[in-house]
């Protein structure tokens, strides 16, 4: 009876470390997916960062260059860059929108200036 005790102690003291190593292996990989999950996590914000930032950044910059043009006094339409409508080609609208005011205002105040010029030196004229 004795021996059948020894041999169930050993036997139990055998499996408990088998059971304690396969636990310890299924930490470490868990551990090691966290570690491989975040730094996957890392590099997909990274590239959808940059990606992002390259839809954002290119328009405004022809967004600028578009307002460098107009404050030259370019008022030719801006075309949208893309074929379906979006936040940029709602803006492209708007700023045809507004050139054109610009253009429409600019005209009131080049007659505005000619009239004023003929008021002046018809004045002028009554006064010699």
């Amino acid at each position: 009876m004795r021996k059948s005790g020894q041999e169930m102690i050993v036997l139990t003291q055998e499996l408990m470390r088998q059971e304690k190593s396969s636990l310890d292996a299924m930490i470490l990989l868990s551990r090691r997916v966290h570690v491989f999950s975040f730094v996957f996590l890392f590099i997909l914000f990274a590239v959808n960062t940059i990606i992002l930032g390259r839809r954002v950044l290119a328009p405004l910059r022809r967004f600028m260059s578009y307002a460098e043009r107009i404050a030259a006094g370019d008022y030719s339409p801006i075309m949208p860059a893309r074929k379906y409508r979006d936040e940029f080609s709602n803006l492209a609208v708007a700023i045809n929108q507004m050139v054109m005011e610009l253009e429409r205002r600019q005209d009131i105040l080049v007659q505005s200036h000619k009239l004023r010029a003929i008021e002046r030196s018809q004045r002028a004229s009554r006064m010699n």
